[in-house]
């Protein structure tokens, strides 16, 4: 990373070729932060880069460091997520509860005790339909009580959709910005450590 005082390894001005363009990014910019980390993460896409080399690792680090700087000035640097990823999964979250609340799942509303082990519920579907010796990808369908209506869905696709549309309904109750939360972790993720220190 680098700073006025301290030029970086990878510090552009230093770098630059003779009559060479280039744009620098400040701190207190509120969407500097959200530029580098598309830079790097598209420079992996097209192999001009690894995830873990040292200029990736630099951009990653940059990037957080540029974010809450920016915090640090008053800033908003959350204001560049979009509607394409935090906003659709809000609406998602928005339509989970509403399905929930219209077939009486509220009636009265599931304690947060109760709201974890119903999730955690649907965790030990899928490892039940894993020990039956079904595949991730395996899907099946079957006729509902007389046969009449749609066919339920079953299988561990089906169950890992459980798991998420049961968060995504106690998120919407709660208020909780869930598409705000997973991008903002996503992107600190990516600045962890390899296993994040971890074995698994």
């Amino acid at each position: 990373m680098a700073t006025k005082e301290n030029p970086g390894r990878f510090d552009c001005y230093a770098n630059a070729r003779p009559n060479e363009p280039m744009f620098v990014l400040l701190g207190r910019d509120p969407v500097a932060w959200y530029l580098v980390l598309q830079w790097a993460e598209l420079r992996i896409k097209l192999a001009l880069n690894q995830t873990d080399d040292d200029q990736t690792e630099d951009a990653f680090k940059t990037a957080m460091a540029l974010k809450e700087y920016a915090a640090e000035q008053g800033k908003d640097p959350n204001g560049v997520y979009t509607v394409t990823d935090v906003e659709k999964l809000n609406s998602l979250a928005r339509e989970c509860h509403d399905i929930s609340v219209s077939k009486g799942f509220y009636d009265p509303p599931p304690t947060f005790e109760q709201r974890l082990v119903l999730i955690h519920s649907e965790v030990s579907e899928a490892l039940e339909e894993h020990r039956d010796g079904r595949a991730p990808t395996d899907e099946r369908y079957t006729k509902s009580r007389g046969g009449e209506g749609p066919s339920k869905p079953e299988g561990i696709p089906s169950e890992f959709a459980d798991i998420i549309i049961r968060v995504l309904d106690a998120s919407a109750y709660y208020g909780i910005d869930i598409g705000r939360a997973v991008r903002e972790k996503l992107e600190y993720n990516k600045t962890r450590p390899h296993k994040h220190g971890r074995f698994i």
